[in-house]
């Protein structure tokens, strides 16, 4: 198993979206506090104050879940598009063991992108409220838990990503159908079952409870919304395990 995640991590991290995405994902965290320091008078930002330090991990949490999931999807699908899935096949004629060094490739990767998210974007967000002369507080307003919480989102979404990656083996099928789903199928059943709250139990609604900073009267919790999100992960690894043990290459 081991030679099998050291082949995947290879393949991570030769890619160039991998990188192109956390250097996105970077910028961005660092982007906000800079922004937030230089705005001008009367600019709609909000007030530079100790619980800022919270913003540092909420903010980026979902783009940097997307990107995840991004480089998930490539992580599974690359193969078969390249055709090279044929060789890894003759090295490891087992899916399972296969699919399941995927899995954990790809948590190593989420891990090691939030980790240093984090330092980049609490350093940033520290070295502003430290210029402005206030206070750096890391273990009040939420700040353990928000670090938790974004390391659970983002190795979430990667886990989700080679799932689905899995599932459909086209990159651009893997792609298309995530967007669908985010941006239309998560906005239709809503208005179609004439039941707003219907949103909070799809995986975009699930998110955003998981952030949210308490909930709202009728809304899930945030540990419940995580298990909600972690069910949903465990569904789609499973069936993709399933389905990718008894269909043919």
């Amino acid at each position: 198993m081991k030679s099998l995640v050291a082949a995947e991590l290879l393949k991570v991290r030769t890619t160039r979206a991998v990188w192109v995405a956390s250097a996105v994902v970077l910028a961005y965290a660092v982007l906000g506090p800079v922004l937030v320091l230089v705005a001008p008078p009367g600019a709609s930002v909000p007030p530079i104050e100790p619980a800022l330090l919270a913003e540092a991990f909420r903010t980026p949490a979902r783009l940097a879940g997307a990107a995840l999931l991004l480089i998930g999807l490539l992580c599974a699908t690359a193969e078969f598009g390249h055709g090279t899935v044929l060789t890894t096949r003759l090295a490891e004629p087992r899916p399972t063991r296969v699919l399941a060094a995927k899995l954990i490739a790809m948590a190593i990767v989420a891990v090691v992108v939030t980790v240093v998210l984090a330092v980049v974007s609490v350093g940033a967000t520290a070295a502003m409220l430290a210029s402005k002369g206030v206070a750096v507080e890391p273990l009040d307003h939420g700040v353990p838990r928000y670090a938790v919480v974004l390391l659970v989102l983002v190795v979430l979404h990667a886990l989700v990503g080679v799932a689905v990656g899995t599932l459909l083996r086209s990159t651009a099928a893997a792609v298309g159908t995530v967007l669908v789903w985010a941006f239309v199928v998560e906005g239709v059943v809503p208005a179609v079952t004439q039941r707003p709250e219907m949103g909070d139990w799809l995986p975009s609604g699930a998110v955003l409870q998981v952030l949210a900073e308490r909930a709202q009267p009728g809304q899930l919790v945030p540990a419940a919304a995580a298990a909600l999100l972690l069910g949903y992960a465990v569904v789609l690894v499973a069936a993709g395990l399933a389905v990718d043990r008894v269909r043919e290459l």
